[in-house]
C-alpha cells in the first residue's frame, strides 16, 4: 500500500505511471491522432493559398 501511495505522491509520477499502464492500441492511436493533426494544419495552409495560386495562374495565361 506505501509503494501506491509514495507513486501517486507528485502529479510527475502520476504521468509516469498512465504511461507504463497505457497499452499499445493507446499510443498508436495517439500517434495518428497527432499525424491527422499535422495533416490538417497543412492542408488548412494549402487552402489558404488556392486563392493566390488562381491569380498566378490566371496572369500567366493572360500573357
Amino acid at each position: 500500500m506505501g509503494f501506491f501511495v509514495s507513486i501517486f505522491s507528485s502529479p510527475y509520477n502520476v504521468i509516469m505511471v498512465k504511461n507504463l499502464m497505457m497499452s499499445e492500441w493507446s499510443k498508436s492511436c495517439l500517434l495518428l491522432n497527432t499525424l491527422n493533426n499535422q495533416l490538417l494544419s497543412e492542408l488548412e495552409d494549402i487552402r489558404k493559398m488556392i486563392p493566390t495560386l488562381k491569380i498566378k495562374i490566371f496572369l500567366i495565361t493572360a500573357i
